[in-house]
């Protein structure tokens, strides 16, 4: 069960909900392409406001877009005219971990009560701390360009809505001809090169993460890389586990474990095994 604390992006909202959030109808898609996208802003962070703001002028096309704060947002969530990028901060009640994890997340305006209650259009691990929000930064240009993908995607297609970000694990059937590079932090202790290189049919890299943002940086033709999304030094929490092309913006695959003693969060052999199949 997800628990949605606060929104942010950048400015904090006081919202709670048990869910992550409510899915949306034809209608509320067709309204999306019809809105002003406004853009939470954290005053607190100039450097986060900033590299937001350089990021959504440079890859945001698909809406018109505005920057506000947390009162701006109360007012205006209401209205059906408006739509909202954020980034929530999720919390599970089910889980050992009580750590928050932050989504990137895409919203429409409505009669919604609250901000849970709001039809969610895309929801997208991001972090683990604002610390790591920061970090992470460098994966906005490709993250955009995907959710406005994601959005045409539920229109077009109501598979994408009842499965979200799961639907596009069929994609990993097209990674024959890419070179594929994995962050070697981001794998779980069965996982080596060596060991990986016996088993894979494609090209398969374990590299560093300054490798990794520099694909991205480049947009480098025909790679996809790793995103982990994990709370580092926690036994017991959910790994987020992504591979994203760096110059079409596709999710090729997603999935997640809930790390413990036995099995630590990263990508396992499994998930390697399986991207390499093809």
């Amino acid at each position: 069960m997800k628990k949605i604390v606060t929104l942010l992006f950048v400015a904090t909202l006081s919202v709670t909900a048990f869910s992550q959030g409510k899915k949306p109808l034809p209608s509320d898609i067709d309204r999306f392409f019809k809105s002003t996208t406004s853009v939470l802003l954290f005053n607190e962070n100039k450097f986060l406001d900033l590299t937001v703001k350089e990021n959504i002028q440079k890859y945001w096309k698909v809406t018109p877009v505005k920057y506000i704060g947390f009162t701006e947002f109360e007012d205006m969530r209401t209205d059906a005219k408006n739509s909202f990028l954020g980034i929530s901060e999720v919390t599970y009640s089910n889980d050992k971990s009580e750590k928050p994890y932050y989504f990137l997340t895409l919203s429409v305006g409505g009669n919604a009560g609250s901000y849970a209650e709001m039809p969610d259009l895309g929801f997208i691990p991001f972090s683990t701390t604002i610390d790591d929000a920061d970090e992470n930064t460098y994966m906005l240009p490709i993250l955009l360009e995907f959710l406005q993908k994601h959005v045409d995607n539920l229109k077009r297609n109501p598979k994408v809505v009842d499965e979200s970000l799961r639907y596009y694990n069929k994609n990993v059937a097209e990674l024959e001809n890419k070179t594929i590079l994995i962050c070697k932090d981001d794998v779980t202790s069965g996982v080596s090169e060596e060991r990986m290189n016996k088993k894979v049919k494609n090209d398969v890299r374990f590299v560093s993460r300054e490798e990794i943002i520099k694909a991205v940086e480049e947009r480098r033709p025909n790679t996809v890389v790793s995103f982990l999304v994990y709370p580092k030094g926690d036994g017991y929490a959910r790994c987020y586990k992504m591979l994203f092309g760096t110059d079409d913006a596709k999710l090729y695959f997603y999935g997640y474990h809930k790390a413990n003693a036995l099995q630590r969060g990263g990508f396992t052999r499994w998930d390697i095994e399986r991207i390499a199949r093809y």
